[in-house]
């Protein structure tokens, strides 16, 4: 499905990343935020791009959930003209045989929903000039990492 051009705007990191701690309060499973410099802004649609943590977040709990000491880490790196962000669990990985299949629609390894998830954010980031892309390692966890243009 298309994802429909949005209405783009200077969006925050800082303050995008902080709802998204509170919107997961209550899953129990801390949420480390850092931020290499406190003013970080990104040119996205700020709607679509809260789908996209949110959606990165929730796949990051699911990956540790029942695990003894689960953590997400965010980090936020800013350099000359380019913002870094990565979302990093310490869960359970992602199959190697499946790697290849992440982004495309429909593929889930949940119970419930559709798989669209993670084609609709790299539609997102994508739209925004930006990239996406994960590391995992089966058992120690998996980073992704998303790459946007850094505005003023």
């Amino acid at each position: 499905p298309e994802v429909a051009k949005a209405a783009q705007e200077n969006v925050n990191l800082a303050t995008a990343l902080a709802d998204v701690q509170i919107l997961f309060s209550d899953f129990n499973v801390p949420i480390e935020i850092k931020l290499s410099e406190e003013l970080v802004q990104v040119w996205i649609d700020p709607d679509a791009f809260r789908r996209v943590l949110g959606n990165l977040v929730q796949n990051a709990i699911y990956a540790v959930s029942g695990m003894a000491n689960p953590l997400i880490l965010i980090r936020v790196q800013s350099a000359e003209n380019k913002v870094v962000l990565e979302i990093e669990d310490n869960g359970t990985g992602i199959p190697k045989e499946l790697e290849s299949k992440i982004f495309q629609p429909n593929f889930t390894t949940k119970s419930s929903g559709t798989g669209l998830g993670l084609a609709i954010c790299q539609q997102i980031i994508e739209q925004a000039n930006g990239k996406i892309w994960f590391d995992s390692e089966e058992g120690k966890g998996t980073k992704f990492t998303i790459e946007l243009p850094k505005t003023a």
